[in-house]
């Protein structure tokens, strides 16, 4: 297989490599159809996951697969597993930062990637000043390794009818000026949208600084200015937090007015959002930025079903979210250490007035 000495008796000690190899044909699907590398140096970062949670690893080692059979220049790193506010591993940034430009990076990671230290505070913004392409899988130590399939079976998809899917949406956000969401459990907010540019999560990563998350499918769009959103969201599905994600027995009922998270209520998970937001008003230079509602994504995935990780929940079909924190990365004006999406289910979508069919 060609792994590192230390890499594969991890694998092997954890029993690993057979279910890794057991999604290998999806993985070149995804190369094949949604990448389209040709030359380019592939850098994958996983990490080793905890017990009964080791997604990232068997993920990562079936994209390393899949690459070694396309004869592709690849080249894996696990590292142990960080959340907000922790730093990346030394050897990985290394490895980041020589890469040539107009590489390849993918993330498949339990929490997130960590602190790059030099190579700065954002890992999109890094990708763009090298002009790398890249996809990404954070939050999947949130499930357990049991549900690997289920997450296969969310990126081994149709991708030219999830594009056709994504733009046309794409078209219906971008030209209107206002979007209303309400729901059957009590959801009603507005958001200002007029100016902005929706983005179609659609695994399109063929061009130079093209990336995105894998599994893919969503629309998202920033709200125009950080105080056009009012009203009420009852988060339902799933609520995202520094420490990970959790699916909810319980809704929470989030009021949002001039754009900030202003109270919350329902199911006492809510706290961990609440003490989320504190910590990292505590270490911001912005602290004002980071309770502001920063997105609506709307899933359109068929095979996503939600899990407790907001990589998945957020792409089910028949789902939406918000989040707080930042948007600068995809046409906001919002910069925040943070950026937290909140899953809802069956929303009802107007565009200026008019029903949306997702």
């Amino acid at each position: 297989m060609m792994l590192s000495d230390d890499v594969r008796r991890f694998l092997e000690r954890h029993n690993l490599i057979d279910l890794a190899k057991s999604s290998v044909k999806v993985s070149e699907r995804v190369f094949k159809e949604c990448v389209a590398p040709k030359k380019e140096r592939i850098l994958i970062i996983g990490d080793v996951g905890a017990s009964n949670r080791r997604i990232s690893p068997a993920l990562a080692t079936s994209f390393y697969l899949a690459a070694k059979n396309l004869k592709l220049n690849v080249d894996l790193f696990l590292q142990t597993p960080a959340i907000f506010g922790q730093k990346a591993h030394e050897a990985v940034v290394g490895a980041m930062d020589t890469l040539d430009e107009n590489s390849i990076i993918l993330l498949f990671l339990s929490s997130r990637l960590g602190e790059m230290g030099k190579l700065g505070n954002s890992f999109r913004t890094f990708v763009k000043s090298r002009n790398h392409r890249f996809m990404s899988a954070p939050s999947l130590g949130c499930l357990e390794t049991s549900r690997y399939p289920d997450l296969i079976k969310a990126i081994d998809i149709d991708y030219k009818d999830i594009q056709q899917r994504g733009l046309k949406l794409k078209e219906a956000l971008d030209a209107a000026s206002e979007v209303r969401v309400t729901t059957k459990a009590g959801t009603d907010f507005t958001m200002k949208i007029d100016g902005m540019n929706s983005i179609a999560n659609i695994a399109d990563y063929r061009l130079p600084g093209s990336g995105g998350n894998m599994p893919c499918g969503e629309v998202y769009i920033a709200p125009k200015g950080k105080e056009n959103v009012f009203g009420k969201v009852v988060v339902d599905v799933s609520l995202c937090f520094r420490e990970g994600t959790i699916l909810l027995k319980r809704p929470v009922t989030m009021y949002l007015d001039k754009g900030s998270l202003v109270k919350m209520e329902g199911s006492p998970e809510g706290l961990y959002l609440r003490d989320t937001i504190t910590w990292a008003e505590s270490r911001s230079k912005m602290p004002e930025n980071v309770a502001k509602v920063c997105e609506l994504g709307i899933g359109i995935n068929k095979n996503a079903k939600a899990a407790g990780a907001t990589v998945l929940d957020e792409k089910a079909l028949g789902t939406a979210h918000i989040a707080f924190g930042s948007n600068y990365w995809f046409g906001g004006p919002i910069y925040a250490l943070t950026h937290f999406d909140q899953v809802f289910k069956n929303p009802k979508i107007e565009a200026d007035g008019k029903v949306v069919k997702i």
